[in-house]
Parts: C-alpha cells; sequence; structure tokens
C-alpha cells in the first residue's frame, strides 16, 4: 500500500509547472515531507519482527524498539490481535501477538500473526527464554537453524494433538492459553 502511495505522489509531482495551481504549488514541499515518510516506513518494514539476542529478546514495530531482558520468570503467550489504529482496540479474526505475561502484562502488535504461526513462536521464545549462557551463536542458531526447526516441529505435535482431543486453545497441560 505503502508504494502505491509513492507511485501516486510521485506522479502527481510530474505535472508540468505551467499547468500547477497556486494550491499544487504550494503543496509540494508537504508531498515531500509526506513521501520521505513513506519511503522511510517502506524500509523500517524490512526490520520489523522478533529478534533474539543474548539474554533479550528484541521486538521492532513499526515506530520502536522493545527489548525485554531475559530473567528466568520471564514467559510468552499469546493474546488476540488487536491494534488501536486498524482495529479500534477489537481482537480479530484468527490472529494472535506475542505477549509477556506475568507481574507486567505486555503485548507486541507488530508480532501479529494467524494464530499457528503465533503458537510456534511462544514455544521458541520460551524455550530461549530457559536457555542458559546465551551467546551471539546460539541466539542465532535458535533464530535461524535445527533449534528453530526443532522447536517449530514439537510445537506443531502438540498443535495436532490440541485439535485431535478438540481443545482449540488449551495446551498440553490442560490450562487454557490466552
Amino acid at each position: 500500500m505503502q508504494l502505491l502511495f509513492i507511485g501516486s505522489i510521485l506522479l502527481g509531482m510530474t505535472t508540468p509547472p505551467d499547468e500547477q495551481s497556486a494550491s499544487d504549488r504550494a503543496l509540494i514541499p508537504a508531498a515531500w515531507i509526506v513521501l520521505g515518510g513513506l519511503v522511510l516506513l517502506s524500509i523500517r518494514t524490512l526490520f520489523i519482527g522478533i529478534y533474539l539476542a543474548p539474554g533479550a529478546v528484541v521486538v521492532r514495530s513499526w515506530l520502536r524498539t522493545y527489548r525485554i531482558p531475559l530473567t528466568e520468570d520471564t514467559r510468552f503467550g499469546l493474546e488476540a490481535w488487536s491494534d488501536w489504529l486498524l482495529s479500534k482496540g477489537q481482537p480479530v479474526g484468527n490472529s494472535q501477538m506475542i505477549a509477556i505475561m506475568g507481574t507486567s502484562p505486555r503485548s507486541f502488535p507488530a508480532t501479529g500473526v494467524r494464530r499457528s504461526r503465533a503458537v510456534v513462536q511462544r514455544d521458541l521464545l520460551n524455550a530461549f527464554a530457559g536457555l542458559e549462557d546465551v551467546t551471539e551463536e546460539t541466539a542465532r542458531d535458535w533464530a535461524r537453524g535445527a533449534s528453530w526447526r526443532i522447536q517449530r516441529d514439537r510445537s506443531k505435535l502438540r498443535q495436532a494433538e490440541r485439535q485431535r482431543r478438540g481443545g482449540r486453545h488449551s495446551d498440553p497441560s490442560g490450562a487454557p492459553s490466552r
């Protein structure tokens, strides 16, 4: 969508100066500012997501980057995706987002994905949070390597078992997940 707006602005700016009205010419500086902002947001989309780092999980959203320090009581859960701008705070369909559970819960709308993918992410983050002596290489391995695939496969098996039992939102311990 951003690329469509960028293209529209650039196309509109190709009008020859002698065919522009005074109000069109007055809007040219604003158009450049909007164009620059859209280009910056388009570039930022390449970096939105969840990143693993030694002793922390980094969540990059549109405008902010959150660094979540991992302690022994850090646990990740799921919440129905909602956003103050797009959904006016109402949960949306089958989309889930990562949330930190515990004494100061917090959710991250930029992590919103379909439920099956969110379950895999949550399980991976909880397993990563339980690791000791995490290095940069360990974090990279968990994010991209064999550990991620193993955790994803375990999560898919647990999900298949829940579906077989008919408990759509329960975990293996029988407690409902958020």
